[in-house]
């Protein structure tokens, strides 16, 4: 009798998503069983896609923070010049472009507009870095330096950003080949 029943009813857990394999681990969001294969990190697959795509949003807002601080401090002072009398150099509108990449970034959760954007604050940042030394400003160049930190952590968030992407998308396209 004993042998019939283990033959009927198996004592080790298996898979949620693999019958035919012995669960090795709970995960750890849902607490279905799952195989090696199953997990990533601590969840399965469904949960690990619902954690990517939670964390889409922040770490696209995450960036385009990055990218705006340029033309943050770019408007303070464009607000001085013009306080003074002076007129603002067309050359400033080139600054719309990284603020037009952060718009997007948040929007689409676009790591190419991410890198643009980055981009772009990095060349505008070195040309005003060049135009302030042969004007001879050479202790600006310190405020350029620091101003280029944030476009520098963007581009780190645009890479981090694609990888995040780049998953999203690959998990969604698996989940609808499987569900085909």
């Amino acid at each position: 009798m004993a042998a019939e029943w283990n033959e009927w009813f198996d004592d080790q857990a298996r898979c949620a998503r693999h019958p035919h394999a012995t669960a090795e681990r709970t995960c750890a969001r849902c607490g279905s069983f799952c195989c090696e294969d199953c997990l990533e990190q601590a969840w399965c697959e469904p949960c690990a896609l619902l954690v990517m795509k939670e964390h889409l949003p922040s770490a696209a807002r995450s960036v385009a923070w990055k990218l705006l601080l340029g033309p943050m401090f770019l408007l303070g002072s464009a607000a001085l010049w013009l306080h003074r009398g002076r007129e603002l150099p067309v050359q400033w509108l080139v600054w719309l472009v990284p603020v037009v990449c952060a718009v997007i970034v948040v929007r689409r959760h676009s790591p190419a507009a991410a890198w643009i954007g980055a981009g772009t604050s990095l060349l505008l940042l070195g040309w005003q870095a060049f135009s302030m030394f042969s004007e001879g400003a050479e202790l600006r160049l310190v405020d350029v330096g620091l101003l280029s930190i944030a476009p520098l952590l963007a581009l780190d968030g645009a890479a981090r950003l694609g990888r995040l992407f780049a998953s999203v998308k690959v998990q969604e396209q698996m989940k609808s080949a499987l569900s085909r």
